[in-house]
């Protein structure tokens, strides 16, 4: 069957069902709340069977651009919102403490996991390793799952594509898949660094911090985004 789904209607179907999932796992509404799981399956796979019945197809409403690549920003992030509500929560719930959402320790613990297989006296005896405690947690599984996440979201909404060399990058300056990775390496490092340095990243400042109104997070999150601004302009300005 063809897909009959087109992008903004799969992004609302795709909202609306984690959030009547989340309001069942929050015990806000009943079992049947669990329904979320059909709009978003037929979000998933661009089909609706009710509209091959009814002879609708959202992919081509007239006079409404309904297919467009990528996901709308204002669901993304209404999504990722609710994911950082409902991992407080649940953490809360069935685990006893709330644990905020965040990205960079995980790295710092697969960096752990890493030096570990070669040297695990330097992790048992490390301080800093220590101190984030190196484990496979919830949180680390959730990083995996980003990717797989984008992966997914990517792929049913046709805007995944192999790319080694941006072209806003190749522009400026030229095709070499070394030399942008050799920046792409060089600036993980120096984000990482700033992550820790600043005890957490633009999700956790921006996610997690933000919700509880914490006056470092609303700095922190205006220095990402700032020197952010300032470093772009000067890789990327128009000789």
């Amino acid at each position: 069957m063809n897909a009959n789904i087109g992008s903004l209607d799969r992004q609302l179907r795709i909202g609306g069902g984690f959030i009547l999932i989340t309001l069942a796992l929050t015990g806000v509404l009943g079992p049947w709340a669990w329904i979320g799981v059909v709009p978003i399956a037929t979000g998933v796979f661009n089909l609706c069977p009710l509209y091959s019945l009814i002879g609708v197809n959202s992919c081509s409403m007239e006079g409404v651009e309904t297919d467009v690549d990528g996901w709308s920003p204002y669901v993304a992030g209404a999504l990722v919102g609710l994911l950082a509500i409902v991992s407080v929560y649940l953490t809360t719930v069935y685990m006893g403490k709330s644990t905020y959402l965040g990205a960079s320790t995980t790295f710092v613990r697969a960096a752990g996991f890493a030096v570990e297989a070669v040297d695990p006296v330097h992790v048992a005896e490390n301080v800093y390793y220590l101190k984030e405690k190196v484990k496979l947690d919830w949180q680390f599984l959730l990083i995996i799952g980003i990717f797989f996440g984008s992966l997914l979201s990517s792929t049913t909404d046709k805007s995944f594509k192999l790319e080694g060399v941006p072209e806003i990058w190749k522009d400026q300056f030229g095709p070499s898949v070394l030399n942008r990775a050799l920046a792409s390496f060089v600036g993980g490092i120096i984000a990482m660094i700033g992550a820790r340095l600043a005890d957490g990243c633009p999700s956790g400042h921006g996610l997690s911090g933000m919700m509880q109104l914490s006056v470092s997070s609303f700095v922190a999150l205006a220095l990402f985004f700032g020197f952010g601004a300032v470093v772009a302009n000067l890789m990327y300005r128009k000789n």
